[in-house]
């Protein structure tokens, strides 16, 4: 919901439409709810989006945050929509009546229905719709949470269903481990900058030439040599290595955590060139 006072129909149905005609204009997508807009119950914050620079994604939680880095490197995932506006409201408001539910309204208005959001919105390979709703764990288990998350999530799923669009509840405990601990150390070289994007074709070839060697050395002596072969600083070569871990260049096992001092071998790597 958005964060002010004094919401009318007009001024939510305005947010709307500036809502459409921003994302009509073809300069790729804008959230409907920026943090901002909101007050949050975890820690909202605003992150870059990797795929496009100058531009940024906003999250409401880092529950959110984490997610959204599975969904990227999630192959089968070819577009990221966070905040998605449930429209039209008085689709949502007649799933609530039919439901039985109270339908969501905004504080500090004379019960003006909520345009309810879905965290993410995504398109598949498979030309298919899926969407998440991510959820911390205190909204199971706090009496006060669990009704309002409980109510909403129901609306919002029978919302998405009756789209024949799939629907997931996520919970915080199936986020916060080790594989998104490690997309979040990898993340910020998904992209190179020209000189190692240059380069990057002529390093993978040398540590595939080497491959049997490397893979039983501790990861460090690979950028040792890298350091050395290529002229570059260490943490250019680390890049060049989690570049090609996050585009499956070099095939790991990220459920382990990403140390360097563990061999190739010990991450389960295999070469996917």
């Amino acid at each position: 919901m958005k964060k002010r006072t004094d919401i009318t129909i007009k001024v939510r149905d305005g947010w709307i439409d500036q809502w459409k005609k921003k994302n009509a204009q073809g300069n790729g997508y804008y959230s409907f709810i920026t943090t901002q807009d909101i007050k949050s119950e975890g820690s909202k914050n605003r992150s870059p989006d990797f795929e496009h620079p100058h531009r940024d994604r906003n999250f409401l939680s880092l529950n959110e945050s984490f997610f959204y880095l599975m969904l990227l490197f999630d192959p089968r995932i070819t577009s990221i929509k966070e905040q998605y506006p449930l429209l039209e409201v008085e689709r949502t408001q007649y799933i609530a009546k039919e439901l039985g539910l109270k339908h969501p309204t905004y504080p500090y208005s004379r019960n003006v229905p909520v345009v309810m959001t879905s965290d993410f919105f995504c398109e598949t390979i498979f030309r298919k719709q899926v969407v998440y709703s991510v959820k911390d764990e205190r909204a199971f288990v706090e009496d006060e949470l669990k009704v309002k998350y409980q109510k909403n999530q129901v609306i919002e799923k029978t919302f998405w269903e009756s789209q024949g669009t799939n629907w997931h509840l996520i919970r915080s405990d199936q986020i916060k481990n080790i594989f998104s601990e490690n997309l979040e150390k990898i993340i910020v070289d998904l992209r190179l900058n020209d000189e190692l994007t240059l380069m990057f074709n002529q390093w993978i070839m040398f540590v595939m030439s080497h491959w049997l060697k490397f893979n039983i050395e501790p990861i460090t002596h690979l950028f040792d040599k890298t350091v050395s072969l290529f002229d570059v600083s260490y943490e250019q070569a680390t890049s060049l290595f989690q570049h090609a871990i996050w585009h499956r260049f070099l095939k790991v096992d990220l459920r382990k955590r990403l140390n360097y001092r563990y061999s190739l071998s010990d991450l389960g790597a295999s070469l996917n060139v």
